[in-house]
């Protein structure tokens, strides 16, 4: 079954099963959305007219629309949520960027599932090029101070970003999978 043209037009947080469309509207649109056993995680986003202060924040509903509770407010009203990702430790990875910017670099942060605990991770995290992997979070940074964003190296550290090790450089895009790791490259 296809949901009502509505569901998508006001930007709402959908669900479909094989039988029946339902959904929750929520004020702001809905950036990403993760389900985890039956509880869906998903940040929104709402600017302000001009875009120079946005409210984010991540939202958890039970699958049957349920319980709808917001686990984590962005407190930066000068930047909002990108993108997340539960990497399956009990920690949420995000990434936030500056307001009025077209900027494809990151701050990348993390916070407990219960929405305690937050960190800044990285400052210059590759637009959500981050991935958490058997204990490890990987992730594209570049040097801010690059032209054009010339230099993006793939890094695996520790998941509070301690031990940052080099694994390749000039990484466009990559994913984990089996122990292996597959990028692109640009110049490669």
């Amino acid at each position: 079954m296809v949901c009502p043209a509505d569901c998508t037009r006001k930007r709402s947080l959908a669900a479909v099963n094989k039988n029946y469309c339902r959904w929750t509207t929520k004020e702001g649109a809905c950036i990403a959305i993760v389900v985890v056993c039956d509880w869906i995680y998903y940040f929104t986003i709402k600017f302000n007219e001009d875009r120079s202060s946005a409210a984010s924040s991540l939202e958890k509903m039970k699958t049957d629309g349920t319980g709808q509770t917001t686990v984590f407010q962005n407190p930066d009203q000068n930047s909002y949520i990108g993108g997340f990702s539960l990497g399956g430790d009990g920690w949420i990875y995000y990434t936030t960027y500056p307001c009025l910017s077209r900027d494809v670099v990151a701050t990348l942060h993390r916070v407990k599932l219960d929405g305690t605990d937050t960190m800044i991770l990285a400052d210059n995290c590759y637009y959500n090029s981050y991935f958490v992997d058997n204990g490890w979070l990987y992730g594209i940074f570049t040097d801010r101070n690059e032209v054009a964003l010339s230099v993006k190296n793939l890094y695996r550290m520790n998941p509070d970003g301690t031990g940052k090790v080099l694994i390749v450089q000039d990484a466009d895009s990559f994913n984990i999978a089996d122990g292996w790791c597959y990028y692109t490259s640009s110049t490669s």
